[in-house]
């Protein structure tokens, strides 16, 4: 993508303009390899849980054809918490419907033994480290762990 561009605004451009945008594009380069790698593993992992869990929602118990991969604890709270490569623990990810999964959204879902059990682990693992921030404080103090 990269050469293809610098050939094609080299004719237009002088070097010092067209420099800031070759830099954007291997900018953009790598954030589309990132996000296929991303939907790979989705897809892989979503996969190999059906075959191991079976293909049912976990909340509804419903079999359905479009399921999909949720994170009981949400992606932006594992960020918030700066636990931010816990985004594949598969402790972590349950199978749901897609009507379940948009009702559930980005919410903590305590009707789910398995929330408190993992925001415990995941704030032993703050505690382990030692480096608490702004946020991850915030958390602790909200859900009172010891």
């Amino acid at each position: 993508m990269k050469n293809n561009l610098q050939i094609l605004l080299k004719e237009f451009l002088s070097e010092k303009q067209l420099k800031p945008i070759l830099a954007r594009a291997e900018e953009l380069e790598l954030i589309i390899k990132v996000r296929k790698l991303k939907g790979r593993w989705h897809r892989e992992t979503l996969q190999k849980l059906i075959k191991e869990r079976g293909e049912v929602c976990e909340i509804c118990n419903l079999h359905d054809n479009k399921l999909t991969l949720d994170h009981i604890i949400p992606k932006k709270v594992l960020f918030d918490m700066e636990l931010d490569e816990y985004y594949t623990d598969e402790s972590n990810l349950q199978i749901l419907c897609a009507l379940c999964n948009s009702k559930k959204g980005s919410q903590l879902d305590f009707s789910n033994s398995k929330t408190i059990v993992l925001l415990e682990k995941y704030i032993a693992l703050i505690k382990s480290r030692g480096d608490f921030s702004k946020e991850s404080k915030e958390l602790y103090t909200r859900f009172n762990m010891n």
